[in-house]
């Protein structure tokens, strides 16, 4: 004695049920709509109803066509599917806070060392000039990030002279560019040599330079990492100490 819609209908769909049965009545077909049945045992499932009435084009329902197609493992695959877009978002969004804070730490060291640290691009193009190379050479960064190379500040002539000894020592030419600079550099093998950097105002410096290649997380090189230590006083020193010995050599013992 009861109606089917009482046996499959959860009491929580009853309001979309009357709507349902309101617009069929009136002579609309529903397609597509997408709600929860009672299955026999008692559980809910999720369904798709297609319905049509019977006779509506004479404006008398005699009745209805419906059908009912389980759709609980769509779903299932379309709440898999969000659950793994909302951890995969998760993951990026933790991902870039991680960024975010060594991208901050990384600043921070770049800006609170005294050594020169500039980084380049594959090309060469400077993408990070700290304030000790801005002291060490006279620049400010935004003269040089984006817009220059190294050679900006090296010696043409030492260049010109460095490319045709790499070129033999590598066995292959080496233009007198940037790509002097690191010819010697691969994934995992630092470069240290000494250059003449010319500082703004043209006076010459000489520094130690190491030059590193950055790597992606394919171990791909997307660019180098100059880090210079100016030699100035250094020499100054060796020089000193040099002339001191030579003093010393020539220094007469006198013997009373």
């Amino acid at each position: 004695g009861r109606t089917l819609a009482a046996l499959i209908v959860p009491m929580e769909q009853q309001n979309q049920e009357a709507w349902l049965l309101n617009q069929l009545m009136a002579g609309y077909s529903i397609h597509g709509l997408d709600t929860v049945r009672r299955h026999q045992q008692g559980h809910s499932i999720a369904v798709s109803i297609n319905a049509s009435p019977i006779d509506a084009s004479r404006d008398d329902v005699t009745g209805f066509a419906v059908t009912i197609h389980d759709i609980s493992q769509l779903k299932a695959a379309e709440l898999t599917i969000r659950q793994h877009n909302q951890q995969l978002e998760a993951e990026v969004s933790a991902r870039t806070a991680e960024i975010a804070q060594v991208s901050a730490l990384q600043t921070s060291m770049l800006n609170s060392t005294h050594y020169a640290v500039i980084a380049t691009d594959l090309n060469g193009i400077i993408t990070a000039f700290n304030p000790a190379a801005e002291l060490l050479l006279g620049y400010h960064a935004d003269e040089l990030i984006g817009i220059h190379t190294p050679e900006q500040f090296h010696d043409p002539a030492e260049v010109q002279q460095r490319a045709e000894q790499f070129s033999l020592e590598l066995g292959r030419q080496i233009s007198a560019g940037f790509a002097v600079f690191v010819a010697k550099v691969t994934p995992g093998r630092a470069e240290t040599a000494q250059w003449y950097y010319v500082h703004k105002n043209g006076h010459r410096l000489r520094v130690s330079l190491t030059i590193t290649a950055l790597l992606d997380q394919a171990q791909q090189i997307t660019g180098y990492l100059g880090v210079a230590h100016d030699l100035t006083h250094q020499l100054q020193l060796e020089f000193e100490l040099a002339l001191a010995k030579v003093s010393t050599e020539q220094t007469v013992d006198f013997v009373i």
